[in-house]
């Protein structure tokens, strides 16, 4: 065959045969002598380009390019007519809901509201104004669903066993490595391990505790008024501190201890009432025998200052109620000091009587 005509394009040789009608576009000759249709042109077919280069037509119908962009940059349309070019999404960075593998629908639910059901083992949601999670209320505030489980908090932290959680309504647990440790409640903060310690919401007072126990909540201290100090157990003031300008004083179930009391026995009188831990005692001119003492509670130390010799005390050894066990028999003198102990029935003489 011989060749009529050659027109070199770029590479390509366009060829037609003499004699023959040929259109010149409906061969194309590869340089190692092979075809390809014009209307099916391989990717491999194509010029080298740029890495990230798009091809797109120009307004005329021409073929061209677009630039490439940078990260983060989304191919943007500029309308009929122009090409498309990379720029930075509007509004800045946009919202992203990352999935775990499993399935995720998003769902437009009118007025804005984007609805996004997740069958995932986690979810990460950026730049949320007001988002809520577990119910269909979305506010400006995040609720949590209630996850009443302390391996698995709600809000949890690291490796997801330590964080907080809703035991039950209204009250608030603080796990720490799959074990419940603290509960924030209605009425106190603290420990939920009996005996440990808890923090009251509401006044306290003589007889209920601020700081308690858990399991134990009317033992502990509390506050019977300013500047007072109370020991509680079992709703009863055991020990109260307060304090004036010059001496601090405390009570031991109910007996005052700082300056004690002074009580002058009448005329044939054979017993005294105590409201202190300390007694100085005056006996009667016609003398006074002392069988029984008033008023004592479980464990108190009394101690008596005599200051003359007109008191004799029985010494009883049938311990019935209030009665006196001495060492033996005793009548006073001037400045002898007795220590008896009560064991919530009667005394006993505690320590060697002091003459001084």
């Amino acid at each position: 065959m011989t060749i009529a005509r050659v027109l070199l394009v770029g590479l390509l040789l366009t060829v037609s045969a003499e004699g023959q009608t040929v259109d010149p576009g409906s061969t194309i000759w590869r340089v190692d002598g092979t075809t390809l249709s014009t209307a099916s042109i391989a990717v491999s077919d194509l010029a080298d380009g740029t890495d990230g280069e798009l091809i797109t037509w120009d307004a005329a119908g021409a073929p061209a390019t677009v630039a490439v962009g940078t990260a983060a940059q989304v191919l943007t349309s500029n309308g009929a007519g122009t090409a498309p070019t990379f720029q930075a999404a509007a509004g800045g960075t946009p919202t992203q809901i990352v999935a775990g593998d499993s399935d995720m629908t998003v769902a437009d639910a009118g007025a804005g509201t984007i609805t996004a059901t997740v069958d995932a083992s986690a979810i990460g949601v950026w730049d949320v104004g007001g988002l809520t999670i577990g119910t269909a209320d979305a506010t400006d505030q995040i609720i949590l669903p209630s996850e009443s489980d302390a391996v698995t908090p709600t809000l949890a932290f690291g490796d997801g066993d330590s964080g907080f959680y809703e035991n039950s309504d209204d009250v608030i647990y603080v796990a720490h490595a799959t074990s419940k440790k603290w509960q924030f409640h209605t009425s106190l903060f603290g420990s939920i391990t009996a005996r440990a310690g808890q923090i009251q919401q509401a006044a306290s007072s003589a007889t209920d505790p601020a700081f308690h126990f858990g399991n134990d909540s009317d033992t502990g201290m509390g506050s019977a008024g300013l500047d007072q100090l109370s020991l509680i157990a079992g709703a009863v003031e055991a020990y109260n501190i307060t304090e004036t300008a010059t001496v601090p004083t405390h009570t031991v179930n109910g007996k005052s201890g700082s300056n004690g009391e002074s009580i002058t026995l009448g005329s044939g009188v054979t017993t005294f009432a105590l409201t202190t831990n300390f007694v100085t005692l005056t006996g009667d001119g016609a003398a006074n025998t002392v069988a029984t003492i008033t008023g004592g509670v479980s464990g108190q130390v009394l101690r008596i200052l005599f200051v003359d010799a007109l008191v004799t005390i029985t010494d009883t050894d049938a311990h019935t109620a209030d009665t006196v066990d001495l060492n033996a028999a005793f009548t006073s003198a001037d400045d002898t000091v007795m220590t008896l102990l009560y064991d919530g029935t009667s005394w006993y003489e505690a320590a060697p009587r002091s003459v001084n």
